[in-house]
């Protein structure tokens, strides 16, 4: 997905304040910029101006083989198997749920390497 992108001339005044930059327009003229919400770099330059470029959220690219009951075994693009497992601390036995989940995990990797050995 590509951000569209587009440039307004604003005067006023600007300040920071802890991590909030804050922009008071000289004239405000509502709707002028549209609002948006998001991460990403805002840079001062050195002549003052300020810029600021929204960052794309990295999705993982990598293929689900199975959920887990905590958690789930991915499948990578670089050809690697990635469990996850989550455990919350106030769980009885979160030794056990680790243990089970990971031997469920691997019941998902086994089909998948035996289709490959055929394949080859």
């Amino acid at each position: 997905m590509k951000i569209k992108t587009s440039s307004v001339r604003l005067a006023g005044c600007g300040s920071f304040s802890q991590d909030t930059f804050t922009f008071r327009p000289c004239i405000s003229v509502q709707g002028q910029v549209k609002r948006s919400t998001g991460s990403g770099i805002a840079t001062v330059k050195e002549d003052g101006s300020f810029c600021f470029r929204q960052c794309q959220r990295r999705r993982s690219e990598a293929l689900l083989l199975r959920k887990l009951t905590h958690g789930r075994l991915s499948y990578t693009k670089r050809g690697d198997f990635l469990i996850t497992i989550r455990v919350n601390e106030h769980e009885p036995n979160p030794f056990d749920i680790i243990a089970d989940d990971a031997a469920s995990a691997i019941g998902g990797i086994i089909p998948m390497r035996s289709e490959r050995r055929r394949v080859a």
